[in-house]
């Protein structure tokens, strides 16, 4: 479980496609305080490490694997070396909310006036979790989620 409270923007530093997509991140985290397996939120994903290296003083890398499912279901299939990254680590027994509850796990990628197989994203109030960050809506209208 996550709160979409960002506490880091990283940057994807390499993406390699093979079968499934690898993707190295950039992040001010500590390479010793990511867990291998560990579930990071990345732009909302909640995404499991595989690999991480301290690369300098202040900045290390982590790398994931999407499959084609989470390609599809996610905006990481549009993801290119460069572009910068929400994360958030997920929470731990005892931590502080602070936000919302955001499970990570990507239904459906919605723009504008969606109505699909998840309904209409047209509310006069209600919570989101736009690229990784919880949201409160309360005005009427369409909204990008």
């Amino acid at each position: 479980m996550f709160t979409g409270i960002i506490t880091d923007v990283g940057h994807v530093v390499h993406r390699e496609d093979r079968g499934d997509t690898l993707f190295r991140i950039e992040t001010a985290y500590a390479a010793d305080t990511i867990d291998l397996g560990a579930s990071i939120c990345c732009n909302g994903a909640c995404m499991t490490v595989i690999a991480r290296e301290q690369v300098s003083d202040d900045r290390a890398t982590f790398d994931l694997e999407a499959s084609a499912e989470s390609l599809s279901k996610t905006t990481m299939g549009t993801w290119n070396v460069g572009l910068l990254i929400n994360l958030e680590r997920s929470l731990a027994v005892g931590d502080e909310l602070g936000g919302h509850l955001v499970s990570g796990h990507v239904d459906a990628v919605a723009d504008e006036g969606f109505h699909g197989q998840y309904g209409s994203f047209r509310d006069n109030e209600a919570d989101y979790s736009q690229v990784g960050a919880g949201s409160t809506y309360d005005s009427p209208g369409w909204r990008r989620v």
